[in-house]
């Protein structure tokens, strides 16, 4: 996989990482999330049409709805992008009191009920929500959690996206409490590296 380089997305990089993110941050999270559904919305009326019918004709054929309601959901999925986006600016922000009011737990008596029994868990994740933002809610939680992720080689990257982009992301991980493990240096072998257990 190669990232796209052009010099408008770099130039819309620059500005999404340091004027951007620093309004961001200087914003309460529900603030912030208010931002990120307006963006959403403005993410909808600066598409183009074909763009745009291309979303909603999808939505309505993948989910057998009529189009209006097809268009409630592409609107609503835009909106759900833009405060992913910005819940992850806010991440070296969080706190476990900051994310008792951010999250919402459904189910998490199963992940407890696993990890009594003394092998740890392993939870498989599809992005639902912020990237990352289990990882974050567990950890702040008191859960000890490791992640195989992947990032790509610097080759991959324009100058822009390795030297900004990466590199604040980078950043912005480190803040996760949560033990990163790179696919690239993981072995199969080494068991245990994936398991999740209560500190």
């Amino acid at each position: 996989m190669k990232a796209a380089r052009n010099l408008a997305k770099d130039l819309g990089r620059v500005a999404f990482w340091f004027p951007f993110r620093w309004a961001v941050q200087a914003l309460p999270l529900r603030a912030a999330q208010g931002l990120g559904a307006f963006l959403g919305r403005g993410d909808r009326l600066l598409s183009g049409r074909r763009r745009v019918g291309r979303m909603r004709d999808n939505i309505a054929t993948g989910l057998d709805v009529d189009p209006r309601r097809a268009e409630e959901i592409l609107l609503a999925n835009l909106q759900s992008h833009g405060m992913d986006m910005v819940e992850f600016l806010k991440y070296p922000q969080m706190t476990p009191d900051t994310c008792r009011n951010w999250v919402e737990w459904e189910g998490r008596e199963h992940l407890d009920e696993g990890l009594r029994r003394g092998r740890g868990v392993m939870l498989c994740t599809a992005h639902f929500g912020a990237k990352q933002a289990l990882q974050v809610a567990l950890g702040h939680a008191g859960y000890r959690v490791n992640q195989i992720n992947y990032h790509l080689e610097p080759d991959q990257l324009s100058f822009v996206g390795r030297r900004v982009a990466q590199r604040q992301r980078l950043r912005i991980e480190a803040s996760i409490p949560c033990r990163f493990i790179s696919a690239k240096d993981f072995s199969g072998e080494r068991s245990g590296v994936c398991r999740t257990t209560k500190s």
